[in-house]
């Protein structure tokens, strides 16, 4: 897909992101994980791949997915899911995260999800959180923090032969590891990833306003993210088909970052796009046109037709509270669709 096609999804605001939580069995127990309590219940409901094949038949061709969940590798056919999305719906780029506590799992996953998505970019998402045991204690797991470690150098050697595959490290930052945040950020330099991405730990969601949980000031994070944004390669594999989307991302997240302090505080900066560009599917076939907000339908009870649920008084009803109440939050896998699909931040951004 080139910069026509975006031009297009430009033009018309038609559907751009979809988050798919693929499982909520996790073998890890993170404290700040906002699908806590859902973690390893009624595993037995998730959806089948053919339900996933159905929904997605009457989804729109779109760019980019987003997994999610619990742990995705842990779901089997992980591979058959995503080569659903990149078959139907001509996916361009899929990001997957991993705790990287099934290590062997995953590094031996990866080269199937390419061979499965062969037109798509695919991001290796890595979380890490602190150097050595602190990790570990914020993962609920000990040796994860030497597994991500061995796995980031097994997935740069990937790289070499797989030019669509890029990995990103993530780091949540709260409470527990502000204080060490400077070591993350000079231990993650020298793993080298594509991106590494500070994420603001995230809160309740209460009057249309998502709460930011933490007691420390962002203003450090901010500056960090800055400079890391500044020498990373990001989503270095966009350009496989589009590289003018490359530069685009890095500016389109460097506005972010601007405008995260009023976000943080509960004030509307840009137009909120969540339900007319975006989607969120769970486990259990839920969804939800944004994570905050509460799930409004079931695609089982729609019959597995997007445009049914689209219709729906309960979604349609969902987007109107979401223009009507003001809905603010600092989630940024919504807040960058909001600055990439407003023309007046998106130029402020390139200049």
């Amino acid at each position: 897909m080139g910069l026509f096609a975006y031009a297009r999804t430009y033009a018309f605001r038609s559907l751009f992101q979809v988050i798919f939580h693929v499982t909520f069995k996790c073998n890890a127990r993170c404290s700040f994980c906002f699908n806590l309590k859902e973690l390893n219940r009624r595993l037995d409901e998730e959806l089948t791949l053919d339900e996933v094949k159905r929904f997605c038949r009457t989804l729109p061709q779109f760019d980019w997915l987003m997994i999610s969940g619990g742990e995705p590798f842990l779901r089997e056919d992980l591979p058959d899911v995503l080569s659903v999305f990149a078959t139907h719906n001509r996916v361009k780029h899929i990001t997957v995260p991993t705790n990287a506590v099934a290590k062997d799992r995953v590094l031996k996953t990866i080269p199937s999800l390419l061979k499965a998505c062969p037109d798509s970019s695919i991001s290796v998402v890595l979380s890490l959180d602190a150097v050595g045991k602190l990790h570990d204690e914020m993962r609920g797991v000990p040796g994860t923090f030497d597994k991500v470690v061995s796995l980031a150098d097994e997935i740069k050697a990937l790289k070499s032969e797989h030019p669509r595959l890029s990995f990103k490290i993530e780091t949540v930052v709260t409470d527990a590891n502000i204080q060490v945040l400077d070591e993350v950020i000079e231990f993650v330099e020298g793993i080298d990833p594509d991106l590494h991405i500070l994420d603001l730990e995230r809160g309740a969601f209460a009057d249309w306003r998502q709460e930011f949980p933490a007691s420390y000031g962002i203003e450090k994070v901010i500056e960090k993210s800055y400079a890391i944004l500044n020498r990373s390669r990001g989503y270095a594999s966009l350009n496989e088909h589009a590289p003018l989307l490359a530069k685009v991302s890095k500016a389109v997240q460097a506005s972010y970052f601007n405008i995260l302090p009023r976000l943080v505080q509960g004030e509307r900066v840009t137009k909120c796009l969540a339900g007319k560009m975006t989607l969120v599917l769970y486990p259990r076939g839920d969804v939800a046109s944004c994570e905050v907000l509460p799930t409004v339908a079931n695609i089982r009870d729609f019959d597995y037709d997007y445009s049914k649920i689209r219709s729906s008084d309960a979604f349609r009803k969902q987007i109107q509270q979401i223009r009507a109440n003001r809905c603010t939050c600092f989630h940024p896998c919504y807040q960058t669709v909001n600055i990439l699909f407003s023309p007046k931040l998106l130029i402020k951004s390139l200049l």
